[in-house]
């Protein structure tokens, strides 16, 4: 099995199950077993259960990013427009009908792990996701 393969059957059980579990009620040997890879797989790609669960929001928030900040550029034009509240959700809510998770699961699946990320205490996904991605919320 090739590695890129691997990462992603590996993303791909993480993701529905930390969907379905909650993040501290899915083990990584229940991702490996559902991804039916040993072990050490997701230690050597990831190297931890923090890193695959920012792994698992990486594939789909890095393209919405870049997605949503093209908007945002193109219907703002000038740098002082400030859009309303209206446009500025119907800018997010086109954009994540845009962008297709890479899993090739329904949207919902990342809604729920977004709601997951603020209600169970995952301070280092919190802190990630602003890290990562507050630049382009900040907008």
């Amino acid at each position: 099995m090739a590695q890129s393969e691997t990462v992603e059957r590996i993303l791909d059980a993480a993701e529905q199950l930390f969907a379905e579990k909650g993040f501290a009620e899915t083990s990584l040997r229940l991702i490996t077993s559902k991804a039916s890879v040993n072990l050490a797989a997701v230690n050597y790609h990831f190297g931890s259960k923090k890193a695959l669960i920012q792994a698992v929001f990486s594939r789909f928030l890095g393209p919405f990013c870049i997605s949503l900040e093209r908007e945002l550029e193109r219907r703002q034009g000038k740098p002082e427009h400030k859009p309303s509240l209206e446009e500025l959700l119907e800018i997010l809510v086109e954009q994540a009908l845009v962008v297709q998770p890479r899993s090739g699961n329904d949207l919902s699946i990342f809604m729920r792990l977004l709601g997951l990320a603020f209600s169970q205490s995952q301070g280092h996904l919190r802190r990630y996701l602003e890290d990562m991605y507050g630049k382009v919320f900040r907008r």
